[in-house]
């Protein structure tokens, strides 16, 4: 019977089997490097693309902000704008008003009442006069409480004018001469009254 060598065929194929072998793990090293490759390049292409899009984000609020102080500076400017139109008109309204306010204090003092000093704070005035008598000062309250521009008269302070009696002793002296020939002092006075809401509420009509 005739005898067959299998071993040459047995190791070629256990070589190629081998070889077989490396080729599919170099083929594997190879895919998985490309696959990371892929994915590293793709992490990072989003990376940028997420950067772009936040530098975009930050450029925008930039402008905006560059916006908002610019409609603040806007506000500002229009809010200094309507006060100073509020002042003019206050000023042009109480140009009128001074006119009726010295008109009316003109037609509300009595004889023998007369008046030295005017201030006037708001819609609050102070009036400081001299009277020749206590009586003098009350007419001139009840003229000044019915008026239709002034309204609660309060005396504050009333008081004898002591320079008086030093005039009297000079010539062409002012001072009220009773009956005996003795000098009455004038009564020095201090008035705080307000205007009236419906003056200024007609007027700014």
């Amino acid at each position: 019977m005739a005898k067959i060598n299998l071993l040459p065929w047995r190791e070629e194929f256990r070589q190629k089997q081998q070889k077989d072998f490396v080729t599919a793990l170099i083929a594997a090293a190879v895919v998985t490097s490309l696959l990371f490759a892929a994915g590293y390049f793709y992490i990072e292409g989003l990376k940028d693309h997420q950067e772009r899009r936040n530098k975009i984000v930050q450029d925008e609020i930039k402008i905006v902000d560059q916006v908002i102080t610019e409609i603040k500076d806007i506000e500002q400017k229009k809010d200094l704008l309507l006060t100073k139109i509020d002042v003019i008109q206050d000023l042009q309204e109480s140009r009128s008003q001074v006119v009726h306010l010295f008109d009316e204090l003109s037609k509300r003092t009595p004889e023998g009442v007369r008046l030295t000093k005017f201030v006037q704070v708001g819609k609050k005035l102070v009036l400081t006069g001299s009277a020749k008598t206590n009586a003098r000062v009350s007419a001139y309250m009840r003229g000044v409480d019915s008026s239709l521009w002034l309204d609660k008269p309060v005396l504050k302070e009333i008081k004898s004018d002591k320079s008086c009696d030093t005039k009297s002793k000079n010539r062409g002296s002012n001072c009220n001469k009773s009956g005996d020939g003795n000098s009455n002092q004038n009564k020095i006075f201090i008035l705080h009254a307000g205007q009236k809401k419906s003056q200024s509420t007609t007027r700014n009509r």
